[in-house]
This record gives C-alpha cells, sequence and structure tokens, in this order.
C-alpha cells in the first residue's frame, strides 16, 4: 500500500515539476517583445517597412475603403493597363492622377516621419509630458487623415476615367470578385477637384 502511494506522490510532483517549467518556458515566450527586432528605423514609433512607405507614398492600406468596393488604384490600373484595354486618354489621365497623389503623399509622408521622430525623442530623453504627447499625436492624426484623403481622392479620380466593364475586369484580376457578385455600379463622370489636398 506505502508504495502505492509513494509511487502517486511521485508521479503528483513530477507532473507538478513539469507543468511549472512549460509554463515558465510560456511566459518567458510572451515576455520577448515583438518590438525588439524594429530598431531600424531609428524612430521608435515607426518600423522599417513604414518608414520607407511614408517616403515612397504608397498607400499602406489606407485606401483599402475604395479598393474593395469597385473604386481602382491608379498604380495597379496602370500595372494592367492592356488587360484592361485602357485608351491612351485613359492613361494619361491616370499618370497624371497618379503623380500628383505621389507628389502629395511624399511631401505629407516626410511630415509625419519628422513628427514621429520628435515624438519618440521626447521619450528617449525623458522629455514627453502629456501636453506635448497631446498636442503631437493629434498633429500626427491629422496629418495621417490628410494622407489618407489624399491616396481615396486618387481611387476616386480613376474610378471616373474606367467604364463599368474595365472596373469590373480590375476586381475579378484584382481577385475581388466571385461568382455571385454583381457588376460594379457605373461610375459618375462629373468634374471635382477631389485630388487636391486639404
Amino acid at each position: 500500500m506505502r508504495s502505492i502511494v509513494g509511487t502517486l506522490v511521485t508521479t503528483l510532483v513530477t507532473t507538478l515539476v513539469l507543468g511549472t517549467v512549460t509554463a515558465a518556458a510560456a511566459r518567458a515566450q510572451h515576455v520577448h517583445s515583438i518590438y525588439a527586432d524594429q530598431h531600424d528605423s531609428g524612430i521608435a514609433s515607426l518600423s522599417l517597412e513604414e518608414l520607407d512607405q511614408l517616403k515612397a507614398g504608397e498607400g499602406m492600406g489606407l485606401a483599402r475603403a475604395a479598393e474593395l468596393n469597385h473604386y481602382p488604384g491608379p498604380l495597379h490600373t496602370l500595372d494592367m493597363a492592356d488587360s484592361l484595354a485602357l485608351t491612351a486618354e485613359q492613361r494619361t489621365g491616370i499618370e497624371r492622377l497618379r503623380e500628383s497623389m505621389l507628389q502629395q503623399a511624399t511631401a505629407i509622408g516626410a511630415r509625419i516621419i519628422e513628427a514621429e521622430r520628435e515624438l519618440s525623442l521626447r521619450f528617449e530623453h525623458g522629455h514627453a509630458d502629456s501636453t506635448f504627447v497631446r498636442e503631437q499625436t493629434a498633429a500626427i492624426a491629422a496629418m495621417t487623415g490628410q494622407l489618407r484623403f489624399v491616396h481615396l481622392s486618387a481611387h476616386l479620380g480613376v474610378r471616373r476615367l474606367l467604364d463599368p466593364a474595365q472596373i469590373e475586369t480590375y476586381d475579378r484580376l484584382r481577385g475581388y470578385l466571385n461568382p455571385a457578385d454583381q457588376s460594379a455600379p457605373e461610375p459618375s463622370r462629373k468634374p471635382s477637384t477631389d485630388t487636391e489636398a486639404p
């Protein structure tokens, strides 16, 4: 009887020890931050990828509301120019939209980078306070809103230049349509100044 009890106690203790070790190892893995390898940009609040995208004027997913709702983007539309059978007039118009978008986006992106750099430096040197952080984050949010407007406006402009069949082809080639989807609504062709940043 004693041998059975001893065996049970030994098994229980072994199980508890192994469970404790396993839990400690799991906690150690969770302690390692996902930010540990993101020092390359030199700005704590931006990853290297985010920094490069801001410098290049890339979309960064800011125009997803348009892209996924039948408002093609200028870059991908130009990449698929042959498949979409773009006319020379359409191609020229979309190239101008993209050029304007990039010019505005890179300018705003540069301002966001500098604002993020200042925010990061305040924390780095221990000089951050609630007043500065509130004002700086509000300014960054406003600039990010302007950047998003620029990218969304480019999608608005492209849609006005394409016909419904081209928009449907764009959506299909981009993988946004399934057999149950209906054709994209006919775009408005009214002139607008939507591509101008506020």
